[in-house]
């Protein structure tokens, strides 16, 4: 059978953060505007970029990337490859 797990997180940036922890060793990360009104379509698009394994979608607020996204950029030590409907700036540092 097939063995569920549940993350979750009191917002969309603790629930992604608690995800990239299950995915095991992340060798990607994909940024998606979780604020922005088409960000739905751009967590689609990366969503199937992510198929595979080693690839994390995470959403941050613009140009702005909260606290638990930050952290786990910081752990994984990966670097952004893919910034979908972000502003540049998101992706520094």
């Amino acid at each position: 059978g097939i063995t569920v797990t549940r993350a979750g997180g009191p917002t969309r940036y603790e629930t992604a953060a608690a995800l990239a922890d299950l995915a095991g060793e992340v060798d990607r990360v994909v940024l998606v505007d979780g604020t922005a009104a088409d960000g739905w379509a751009a967590g689609f698009t990366a969503a199937s970029a992510a198929i595979g394994g080693g690839t994390v979608v995470l959403p941050v607020a613009g140009d702005t990337v909260p606290g638990p996204v930050a952290d786990v950029l910081a752990r994984t030590g990966v670097e952004v490859v893919c910034a979908l409907g972000v502003a540049v700036d998101a992706c520094d540092g």
